[in-house]
């Protein structure tokens, strides 16, 4: 959203003013609100999106979405952040408990500058996934996946 000013007529009342007006850039980041995780029938969720660069930044500094999953406790989760379109984006991914703390983190885990985290949550809740890139003002195409697992993970946590 960009703030300005400007000359506008107003028709309506006879009169002509100065005025705010807001604007939303046109090539404005699509859908930045947060993405609910909802698990198929195969305990996978997969979703293609941007990092653009009107997208919000999280409180590094970094552009980000941001995606919501409820967690169960003693289930395995996959966490894995790919870009998509051989663009330059090195991604990464932040783990966020219900209590606001960062309980996972990964750059190249999953190879290739791609990010992965393996989390198995003690307790239940809403967690936060932050999709971002490691120097934060990266943009580009990149797939998220969630799989839930019910066996424990091989990192063991």
């Amino acid at each position: 959203i960009v703030l300005g000013w400007g000359f506008v007529s107003v028709f309506c009342c006879g009169g002509i003013g100065i005025f705010w007006i807001v604007m939303k850039h046109a090539d404005a980041g699509q859908g930045a609100g947060p993405v609910t995780v909802a698990f198929g029938a195969d305990n996978a969720f997969r979703h293609d999106n941007l990092l653009h660069r009107n997208d919000p930044r999280n409180k590094f500094g970094k552009l980000h979405r941001v995606y919501m999953v409820q967690m169960e406790a003693n289930k395995s989760y996959e966490i894995t952040m790919s870009r998509r379109n051989n663009n330059n984006m090195d991604p990464f991914l932040y783990l966020i408990d219900p209590a606001g703390r960062i309980v996972a983190q990964d750059d190249d885990g999953a190879g290739a500058l791609n990010s992965l985290i393996i989390y198995r949550p003690t307790v239940a809740g809403l967690y936060r996934i932050e999709a971002t890139s490691l120097v934060g003002r990266d943009t580009g195409s990149f797939t998220l996946s969630v799989l839930r697992r019910d066996a424990p993970n091989p990192k063991g946590k």
